[in-house]
């Protein structure tokens, strides 16, 4: 998966799974036909298409299609919360970099400077080596898009195998002071670090949770965030 970090305006770190490049191209496609087939649709049901277009004919053509492709994206972010057609088949969403909603200003940035992003496929590039997957429009907007596909269950989130005669290595007011959205944290970061390799974010989270339930502990931390999660099972 391609977690990322994000720093709430809680100031509490997270982790969510950034859109990859393949689903937000496809995105892009999508809503490039839906606009397409709107526009002629348009125009043949007006009954302006022109065999011998003028030159003032061609600039209402272009600022038409201008106007439509800014709004299309604009308002339906605005009114599906970060989602275009593209994105709701893709499972995509646009929020803050903060993790919620994004304002309909930061909607408005990310609309205004998609044409920049447009040429030469520049928001491409910039997109690719963007360690957050980040666009022109959406630095400009601090703005990420993240992936939204169907949420694990219950049991995928925060259940682990513990065994049979399991002794906890806390007692149950100390796992009570962490809630499941904790323990779900806790397990994904255990996981991407067993993947990764990289510990730091699990250094950041193991002196976190060691201040939240106020203990000490001389475990390396990752044999502890793991004991949290069996422990929060166990009084479960």
């Amino acid at each position: 998966m391609n977690l990322i970090s994000i720093n709430t305006t809680q100031n509490v770190n997270l982790l969510t799974e950034k859109a990859g490049v393949g689903r937000r191209v496809l995105a892009i496609l999508l809503d490039y036909v839906i606009e397409g087939g709107a526009v002629i649709a348009f125009f043949y049901f007006m009954g302006t298409f022109s065999l011998s277009p003028s030159e003032s004919y061609n600039s209402f053509v272009a600022v038409f299609i201008s106007l439509f492709w800014f709004f299309y994206h604009f308002l339906f972010e605005v009114f599906t919360e970060g989602q275009s057609v593209g994105k709701i088949v893709t499972k995509i969403r646009v929020v803050r970099s903060a993790g919620e909603r994004a304002s309909i200003y930061q909607y408005f940035i990310r609309a205004l400077l998609r044409p920049i992003d447009m040429i030469f496929g520049l928001g491409l590039l910039v997109m690719v080596f963007n360690i957050r997957g980040q666009r022109l429009g959406d630095i400009a907007a601090d703005t990420i898009v993240i992936s939204i596909d169907a949420k694990v269950t219950y049991q995928d989130m925060i259940i682990t195998d513990i065994e049979e005669n399991y002794v906890p290595l806390l007692d149950r007011a100390k796992i009570e002071k962490l809630a499941a959205k904790d323990v779900e944290l806790i397990k994904q970061v255990v996981s991407e670090t067993h993947r990764t390799l990289d510990y730091s974010m699990l250094g950041l989270l193991h002196a976190k949770v060691l201040t939240v339930l106020d203990v000490r502990s001389e475990m390396l931390p990752v044999d502890f965030l793991e004991r949290v999660v069996k422990d929060y099972n166990y009084y479960a």
